[in-house]
């Protein structure tokens, strides 16, 4: 700028008399000069300004970063140890509860087969059955011999008794009613063997219905109840021949003992003996 007025200046000089348009120019000159260095002088110190406040917040931020990095850590280390004993606690809480189902699923096992029973679980809506594993036992099969189904397990029962275990499956798929039932199977091994199946019906929170199911095998008790009525009729048939014979024997005395009587009543009235 100062040199386009310096230029015009010169020009003007070929005019007479252009002196003073000369020192006006450069007096202009000078001031937007001063102007234009007053005002770089500013952004120079406003760039200085900004530069020492990014420098300032550079610095704070640099001391303040191995902190913040380090609170990080222990952050995360917190949060790590937290979370580690959490997992740890809850592993161990699996593993007591593994434990105790373990230990609930063999005392099951060994109940099933010291107490000669099975148990089912009938699901309805889905008409699922599941049986525990004595089932194979009690039909003197090995484990897993064949797949535990209702028309498998019919093969085992009785002729003349099936149609007492179809119509109790029917009452409880189709009328949802469970009753004592009493009935004959054939085991693998020829033997028959007499069972007992009662249930009961459970309803979750979701409205769908099972049938647990428990099936005993009672023929000791069958039979023994056998024994037992087969004594009682020999009991009462005995208790029959002894009131006979009582009888009998009752009527048979009368006439000795009236005999007796009699002569003690002559004895008597003749003074043989004196009763004192």
């Amino acid at each position: 700028m100062r040199f386009v007025y310096m230029s015009n200046s010169l020009l003007v000089m070929s005019v007479p008399f252009g002196n003073k348009l000369l020192d006006d120019n450069m007096i202009k000159g000078d001031e937007i000069m001063d102007s234009i260095q007053a005002n770089i002088t500013k952004m120079v110190d406003l760039e200085m300004s900004n530069f020492n406040k990014y420098q300032a917040k550079y610095y704070l931020e640099t001391s303040i970063t191995p902190f913040i990095s380090f609170s990080l850590l222990l952050f995360s280390v917190l949060i790590f140890v937290l979370a580690y004993l959490r997992i740890n606690n809850d592993l161990y809480k699996l593993k007591r509860s593994n434990e105790k189902l373990l230990i609930t699923t063999e005392s099951i096992k060994h109940a099933e087969y010291i107490g000669e029973f099975f148990t089912s679980i009938w699901n309805i809506k889905t008409n699922r059955i599941i049986y525990s594993d004595n089932l194979f036992n009690l039909l003197g099969c090995a484990p897993n011999s064949f797949e535990p189904t209702i028309e498998n397990y019919l093969k085992f029962v009785h002729p003349d008794d099936k149609h007492i275990v179809t119509l109790g499956n029917e009452n409880i798929l189709n009328n949802h009613k469970t009753y004592p039932r009493y009935y004959r199977i054939i085991r693998q091994d020829g033997q028959e063997r007499y069972f007992k199946a009662i249930g009961k019906f459970i309803k979750d929170d979701s409205g769908n219905i099972t049938h647990i199911g428990v099936v005993s095998d009672v023929t000791q008790q069958h039979l023994s109840k056998l024994i037992l009525k087969e004594r009682n009729r020999e009991l009462q048939q005995s208790n029959k021949e002894l009131a006979y014979f009582n009888q009998v024997a009752s009527h048979d005395l009368q006439e000795p003992l009236r005999k007796v009587q009699t002569l003690i009543s002559i004895i008597l009235e003749r003074g043989v003996f004196r009763l004192v």
